[in-house]
């Protein structure tokens, strides 16, 4: 029964992590993104 609630705590909190970190790692993409985007737009234009 000890194995049951420690899976189940693990698994809740795995998913609270995720749920915390796809804003932040979705924040740092976008970022990423754009600054490549500024990066290779005056490429695009050139």
């Amino acid at each position: 029964a000890f194995k049951l609630t420690l899976s189940v705590g693990f698994l809740f909190a795995v998913d609270t992590f995720t749920s915390f970190l796809r804003p932040v790692l979705t924040g740092i993409v976008w970022r990423v993104m754009s600054q490549t985007h500024r990066l290779i737009r005056p490429i695009v234009i050139f």
